[in-house]
């Protein structure tokens, strides 16, 4: 097993949305960079859509989730910045063949957008606001980042851990305590996988998903 190796994400971030939700008009945009990056006649729909997604939830300070966009072929990483007199969200599009180097930056976008949105709430100019999200997180994609074990070594553990459950699955011989064990294994190789943007080891690990629920 490998350590300390240095890794680079292919995440492409395509824009940067400022939200805002009012309850007589609905969702706003408020903001979007780099313009065109959606087609107007879609913004309403998509705001639309992120406020439903979030629900009552748009109105928690630091409320996340990830979403994705079958209009425009993208997910987006969603962010509440809480209840106020202008509640605001931002969303951070993302091409989907980056979705699994983006769960090991996911923290830190989520921790961008909710700085820069505190930023709209205390009166800065949102325009100015959205550009600079924007290239805060191309530069965090950029980043390299130092990866705890090799993509190889996450393939070859969750191989054989779909082996092992597909044994166990075959005899009949599930208890409570060894689906726990198994489901809470499948999270941590899972978290590790998207950190290294192990995408070989990602398939393995998604055989996993529906034997703890079995």
């Amino acid at each position: 097993m490998s350590s300390g190796v240095e890794v680079r994400f292919q995440v492409q971030c395509r824009g940067v949305m400022l939200l805002k939700f009012d309850y007589a008009l609905g969702p706003l945009v408020e903001k979007i960079f780099p313009q065109g990056i959606v087609h107007e006649e879609l913004l309403w729909n998509l705001a639309l859509d992120m406020w439903m997604t979030m629900g009552s939830r748009s109105m928690e300070r630091g409320y996340s989730t990830i979403v994705f966009l079958r209009d425009i072929g993208m997910f987006t990483c969603l962010v509440s910045g809480g209840q106020s007199e202008a509640p605001y969200a931002m969303a951070a599009f993302f091409d989907p063949e980056g979705i699994n180097g983006f769960w090991g930056i996911k923290d830190k976008v989520i921790n961008i957008l909710l700085e820069y949105i505190e930023k709209v709430q205390r009166g800065e100019d949102a325009e100015k606001v959205v550009r600079e999200v924007y290239d805060s997180i191309v530069k965090v994609t950029l980043s390299p980042v130092k990866a705890g074990v090799s993509g190889d070594f996450l393939y070859e553990t969750a191989s054989f851990i779909v082996k092992l459950a597909s044994h166990v699955q075959m005899t009949g011989k599930w208890s409570d305590e060894l689906r726990a064990l198994l489901k809470n294994y499948v999270e941590r190789l899972a978290e590790e996988a998207g950190r290294t943007s192990s995408g070989e080891a990602l398939k393995e690990i998604l055989k996993l998903k529906p034997i703890p629920e079995a």
